[in-house]
């Protein structure tokens, strides 16, 4: 008897962990470039010698991304096949992106530009 009470309670653990779905969280709401990227980037980013706007030796200026940068860089609706996201979850810390020493970006940044590129990385 105590056998099958135990074996009734594993069969309903294993029913009830089958039955869980855990769907990965989105955003109702569209992600703003001007509202939720843009500052993102401009406080991460816009340092001198890399994307500052008064760095003639900058390879690209922040205020530009979505005109000069979408295009080569983001691929949209697909985040993991777009190169600012795989430079900004980049682990070798040659190659992640901004560049040490400053830190990289929040978990809830990395999120933001992964919604944001998800929903077609508009200039909106």
């Amino acid at each position: 008897m105590k056998n099958t009470g135990a074996m009734l309670l594993a069969v309903f653990a294993v029913c009830f962990l089958i039955s869980c779905k855990h769907e990965p969280i989105a955003s109702t709401r569209e992600i703003s470039y001007r509202n939720d990227i843009l500052p993102i980037v401009r406080s991460s980013c816009q340092h001198s010698g890399c994307h500052d706007p008064n760095d003639p030796n900058r390879e690209f200026a922040i205020d530009s991304i979505v005109s000069d940068i979408v295009d080569e860089y983001v691929e949209p609706g697909n985040p993991e096949g777009s190169d600012l996201y795989k430079r900004i979850t980049e682990t070798d810390p040659n190659d992640i992106m901004p560049q040490p020493p400053y830190p990289p970006l929040t978990e809830n940044q990395i999120r933001i530009i992964n919604l944001w590129i998800t929903q077609g990385a508009k200039d909106n």
